[in-house]
């Protein structure tokens, strides 16, 4: 990543992944934003929605008998299932710049799980 001088100021350059390869061999692209004091974006300049994930487990051990044991288990994840939006497009040229298309990257759905163990 090169910054350098214009004459109002700054401008950043940065990679836009055109072909969604992960490979940063595509061409540079020059951001002139005259909100910004400097006209200059900082690295990572662009933010996407807060990322919220609860989990939650519960345990609960007793005795059968002398020598048996049980062991019941409960867990949850993403507990209020709490919907996590990924990033917006920023391929500026696309026509879904700035839209949100998919779901966060690790994000999932509510999930439960139960268990039941004996230990003898």
């Amino acid at each position: 990543m090169t910054t350098k001088g214009s004459e109002q100021g700054h401008q950043a350059r940065f990679w836009a992944d055109e072909e969604a390869d992960l490979l940063a061999t595509d061409r540079q692209h020059v951001i002139r934003d005259s909100k910004t004091p400097s006209g200059a974006v900082p690295i990572s300049g662009l933010r996407g929605p807060k990322f919220y994930q609860q989990d939650m487990a519960l345990a609960k051990g007793f005795a059968l008998t002398e020598k048996l044991r049980a062991t019941l288990r409960a867990e949850a994840y993403n507990l209020f299932n709490r919907t996590n939006l990924g990033m917006p497009a920023n391929n500026v040229t696309a026509n879904n710049a700035g839209q949100i298309t998919a779901l966060a990257f690790g994000s999932t759905m509510r999930r439960m799980q139960f268990a039941l163990r004996f230990q003898f």
